[in-house]
């Protein structure tokens, strides 16, 4: 038996074992450390040589890795998907005699050494405590009003944002489904239902960029379908969003039985074909949520609570929230009741506290935020200040009525030779709802008054717009590239001239976790991006 020691895990971060080994582990006493399935066999080196392991649990797809990343002899290894007469698979572990001695664990002893998703260079390990676990999982259960829901589970376990979520439940004795990336909506899915609508869960969370996805998704075949229903679904979006979003105006307004009708003729049906018939709330966290997606989601799903949270590994969890039917736009909520929350300066970059309404760097403190990182000193004295406070990097405003909005990340705001900043998420978000982006990456430096961009395209919008052309082909056609641009002028609205995308170039590859351009998160691996598209990024900047 392996006891007050350390055990990694790679396996397929989205099973129930996973929540199993590690309930089991932290009962122990056993330090769990987590690390991604998606990241590369490098930064698992790193978390190995730091953590000094004992074992390793991997599954059928992971345990395919371990030769790369080169075992010491003396780790055991259990793979969750081995069969019965392998002493250290899953399935004999069921089969052993249950402990009745348990090891004595203590409220501030370290149960997981979370290793992050990495958008910097290499993953860092962060720490998080026994009862740091527990306050993470309240703050889900009191301000989200997660108690007995059916949870949908499809973003990795090794992810604090899922995590949290599923202890609350589990505290309340929630149900809890585990569904796939792919095969969670109906587009991976073929003579059968998705995975939501088969289990129908009543709350789930997810990133921006799964939701961009599904509105793009119920666009494309808005498009499709006969004049008088596309009539029919704009006629009734204008009616939800100018009743929902512009006036903010809900029950029991007199109006309100046409909003009903509305309702009930296009978006309920709709609702139910895409979640099933049960969901209650969405919270949606891991990056930006744009206004416009917002906009979209509080239209076209009735009687959902469409939340946005904020949180980080560092904090052990979120550490803001929007509370349910919360109407805001453009805002992270309020700060949770375990955390204290301030913002200071940023003169550098024209933020301050002194102005109306305050803005600067968001940081927290408080009994979740972990305790520093893994035999990292150095990267600990750059985000902790003296007395306590953690420094997100974040840039943020506090509201009157107290809302958080955060501006940007201090890293991605760009000053140009004319002086101005440039925010790169503020960019992105804008372009990142037209139906021609998957996904986007803007560049922007202090030697160019404009800024350029890189474009994973809608394969289908590619061929639309070229004839149905090969893709490689179309994507370098002339033609293409100028309706392309006319395509993205529609976003432009808000943006100044220098904001505006000059240049632009499609990308022939998708960018996903697996080759490590996007982390586990969805998010933009910007250093790897600008790494693999060098050439491409300084050929577009050199056509001025």
């Amino acid at each position: 038996m392996i006891k007050k020691e350390k055990i990694i895990r790679v396996i397929k971060n989205k099973r129930y074992e996973w929540m199993a080994f590690l309930l089991a582990a932290t009962r122990q006493g056993i330090v769990i450390v987590t690390v991604y399935a998606t990241l590369g066999d490098d930064s698992v080196k790193i978390a190995l040589e730091e953590t000094d392991i004992k074992a390793i649990v991997v599954s059928e797809d992971t345990v395919k890795r371990l030769p790369k990343i080169h075992l010491k002899e003396s780790i055991k290894v259990i793979n969750v998907d081995g069969e019965e007469n392998d002493e250290l698979s899953f399935k004999h572990l069921l089969l052993s005699e249950e402990s009745t001695e348990y090891p004595e664990v203590h409220a501030d002893d370290l149960a997981i050494i979370m290793y992050t998703s990495g958008t910097s260079a290499s993953p860092k390990g962060v720490l998080v405590n026994q009862k740091q676990i527990l306050m993470l999982s309240c703050g889900y259960k009191y301000v989200l009003e997660f108690n007995r829901e059916r949870f949908i589970a499809y973003l990795p376990l090794a992810h604090i944002f899922e995590i949290g979520i599923e202890f609350a439940l589990l505290m309340d004795f929630g149900t809890i489904g585990y569904a796939g990336i792919r095969t969670l909506t109906s587009g991976g899915c073929f003579n059968c239902n998705s995975d939501l609508v088969e289990f129908s869960p009543e709350a789930m969370i997810g990133v921006p960029t799964v939701f961009n996805r599904v509105r793009k998704g119920i666009l494309e075949t808005v498009e499709k379908q006969p004049k008088f229903k596309k009539v029919l679904f704009g006629a009734g979006y204008w009616i939800k969003r100018k009743c929902y979003v512009d006036y903010d105006l809900r029950t029991p307004f007199l109006f309100m039985p046409l909003v009903k009708l509305v309702d009930a003729m296009i978006f309920k049906p709709l609702c139910r074909s895409l979640l099933g018939t049960n969901i209650k709330a969405i919270v949606i966290g891991g990056s930006a949520l744009p206004a416009e997606l917002q906009y979209f989601l509080q239209a076209i799903l009735p009687d959902v609570s469409v939340m946005q949270g904020f949180g980080m590994t560092e904090l052990c969890g979120a550490a803001c929230a929007m509370p349910h039917r919360d109407p805001t736009t453009a805002s992270i909520g309020v700060v949770l009741p375990m955390y204290e929350v301030k913002l200071r300066d940023v003169p550098e970059l024209g933020h301050m506290t002194s102005d109306h309404p305050p803005h600067g760097e968001l940081l927290f403190r408080g009994l979740p935020v972990t305790k520093g990182y893994f035999n990292r000193p150095e990267e600990n004295k750059e985000a902790f200040t003296e007395d306590g406070w953690f420094c997100t990097g974040d840039i943020a405003k506090i509201t009157d009525d107290l809302h958080i909005c955060i501006i940007d990340r201090k890293k991605n705001i760009v000053k140009q030779p004319c002086g101005e900043y440039i925010s790169l998420e503020l960019i992105e978000s804008k372009y990142s709802s037209n139906k021609l982006v998957e996904n986007i990456c803007v560049f922007a430096d202090s030697f160019h008054d404009f800024v350029v961009a890189l474009i994973v395209p809608n394969k289908a919008v590619i061929a639309e717009l070229s004839g149905n052309k090969p893709f490689e082909e179309a994507i370098e056609d002339k033609e293409v590239l100028n309706k392309a641009k006319l395509l993205l002028k529609e976003n432009e609205e808000g943006l100044t001239e220098r904001q505006k995308v000059k240049h632009f170039s499609f990308v022939k590859e998708e960018w996903t976790a697996e080759n490590e351009l996007l982390t586990a998160a969805l998010k933009l691996k910007r250093p790897a991006i600008s790494k693999k598209y060098l050439t491409t990024i300084q050929t577009m900047f050199s056509l001025n």
